[in-house]
């Protein structure tokens, strides 16, 4: 994984990525690569948290979200996982069922993204 290849990604940061990482480019790769893990079961969970209607852990789910995206620059993800944050913290099921699809679309290419990389 290359901080080039990141850095063509959507909606990626990677200067803020790396900042955020104390500027070390080792330790940024490296929580790339653990984001990338985290995002896909992150992608499971919430289909099964959308399935049950558990909108509480739903938020919670995308707050995680919301706080690895930042850590790693990736800013839309960031900015879509704290409307749905909010959302489930208000269990406004209107508006998570309206994001949900499209949420995990960007979650599943962004991964498979990093991982092609």
């Amino acid at each position: 994984m290359a901080i080039d290849g990141i850095s063509q990604i959507d909606g990626f940061d990677t200067g803020l990525g790396i900042k955020n990482c104390m500027d070390d480019e080792s330790l940024y790769l490296s929580i790339v690569g653990m984001y990338v893990t985290q995002l896909k079961q992150n992608v499971i969970d919430l289909q099964a948290q959308f399935d049950l209607s558990d909108w509480e852990s739903y938020g919670k789910t995308c707050h995680s979200i919301k706080g690895a995206s930042a850590s790693v620059g990736a800013v839309k993800i960031q900015q879509e996982s704290s409307v749905l944050e909010a959302a489930g913290k208000n269990s406004d099921e209107l508006t998570i069922s309206d994001l949900h699809n499209e949420f995990l679309q960007i979650l599943s290419t962004t991964y498979e993204a990093l991982e092609s990389l």
